[in-house]
């Protein structure tokens, strides 16, 4: 008899232009594939991520928000929890988006702290309305009281999986 272990799939989906993610499966398909592993081994195996969050010229806050609404609502019943992060930009990431930029003619910005803290709770306001919570990665200072800290490894979520306590 095989023996199943518990698993968490954590799959992004941005649905960014193609200049920004150029080598993603599409999302359409990425969706279909949440669906489907979603549908074999149970609802709580798929976490939605939406991450990192850019702000540019091709993809300004207003954006985020339309997009991630149309993603949300395409996984509703499907996935019960969306983690969001924000651009690190460290030297390397500083590097390639400014030579997208020039190639593909966008701009961007590493946005405030205010600016950022605003468009997660407007996404966290849309997920809760798909049945999702937000829960924001490594960037505690987003977190609020509708807003979560994310875990890298989610004990509660396995041991719903595995159906049992695994700690």
């Amino acid at each position: 008899i095989r023996k199943r272990f518990p698993f968490i799939v954590q799959y992004t989906v941005n649905g960014y232009p193609r200049p920004l993610e150029p080598a993603v499966v599409e999302p359409e398909q990425a969706i279909e594939d949440i669906r489907e592993v979603a549908g074999e081994f149970g609802p709580r195996t798929c976490v939605w991520r939406y991450d990192p969050i850019l702000l540019t010229s091709l993809t300004p806050a207003e954006w985020h928000r339309h997009n991630f609404s149309r993603l949300a609502q395409a996984l509703s019943g499907v996935v019960d929890e969306v983690i969001v992060s924000f651009t690190h930009v460290y030297r390397m990431t500083r590097r390639n988006l400014e030579a997208a930029s020039h190639r593909y003619g966008f701009t961007w910005e590493d946005p405030d702290e205010d600016t950022k803290r605003q468009l997660v709770s407007d996404l966290a306001r849309t997920a809760v309305s798909h049945g999702m919570v937000l829960s924001v990665c490594a960037q505690p200072s987003l977190a609020s009281s509708t807003v979560r800290q994310a875990r890298c490894v989610d004990t509660v979520r396995l041991e719903d999986v595995a159906g049992h306590s695994i700690s």
